[in-house]
């Protein structure tokens, strides 16, 4: 946006007044071939996109885990803990 004009974030600022909208809806697979293209705003999307799938797959992961080796009390604690951050990206990716 700032390489357009000096004052594209006051407008950015603007805008986001006027509709009330702060994200930006954008196609997963639109960020990754802008990605790859070299567009900085597509890398560190898909960069935030890995950095919030990580802990999501970790957490996944040990779930399965868990319940594999039958710890009820494991596997409860951390199904909280990966429905809670499903609806922590849910909630961030509406809001």
């Amino acid at each position: 946006m700032a390489r357009l004009t000096p004052g594209s974030y006051v407008d950015r600022v603007h805008e986001i007044q006027a509709h009330g909208r702060l994200a930006v809806d954008e196609e997963w697979s639109t960020l990754a071939v802008e990605a790859i293209k070299g567009d900085p705003h597509a890398i560190l999307m898909v960069g935030l996109l890995v950095l919030t799938l990580v802990p999501l797959g970790r957490v996944g992961f040990t779930f399965f885990l868990f319940l594999k080796e039958r710890d009820l009390a494991f596997t409860l604690l951390t199904a909280t803990v990966l429905l809670l951050l499903i609806v922590g990206v849910m909630l961030g990716r509406v809001g």
